[in-house]
């Protein structure tokens, strides 16, 4: 099922705090599954950025998941 979530998720969105692309990732797969097997796996800090708000001046935060919390 990881494997298959990973085919799907889109490789050209913005990478994650721990700078992952989904090219780098293919070979921790295997490892994330027995993380979340075993119930070790915790998630990475979210990136935080600021994008332009439509109509405004203001900015609106914006939160990137690392690559492995989104395919988790």
């Amino acid at each position: 099922m990881l494997k298959e979530c990973h085919e799907e998720i889109d490789g050209n969105k913005a990478f994650g705090i721990d700078k992952v692309t989904k090219q780098e990732y293919e070979e921790n797969i295997i490892n994330l599954w027995n993380r979340l097997k075993s119930f070790s796996y915790k998630l990475q800090p979210i990136k935080r950025v600021y994008i332009p708000k439509a109509g405004s001046d203001k900015l609106r935060p914006l939160g990137i998941p690392s690559y492995e919390d989104k395919l988790v």
